[in-house]
């Protein structure tokens, strides 16, 4: 239970930095990016599916491991101390 709630903390602190912090507007894209990304994987880890996806296709795990694990996730995160694959095991997957 208290994994689930450092989990959340994770992801709420870094949606105040996006807010809070003077950031580029590339890095805040980019924030934005591997949040969703995040909130998708606990969606899926609960069987939940985006409000709006009627029509859209649905992101699988594999594919949200195989993002978390990219050159292109790593970027997304420059000015972080995070890895991609510190998100995953945050996040659970």
């Amino acid at each position: 239970m208290e994994w689930k709630h450092s989990k959340r903390k994770v992801l709420r602190k870094a949606e105040q930095r996006l807010v809070n912090e003077e950031l580029a507007p590339w890095e805040h894209l980019g924030m934005a990016i591997v949040i969703q990304a995040a909130q998708d994987a606990q969606d899926l880890q609960k069987g939940r599916q985006h409000p709006n996806s009627e029509g859209c296709a649905i992101i699988s795990e594999v594919e949200l491991i195989r993002f978390f694990e990219s050159k292109w996730c790593g970027i997304l995160l420059g000015t972080t101390d995070l890895t991609g694959q510190d998100v995953r095991r945050m996040v659970g997957i």
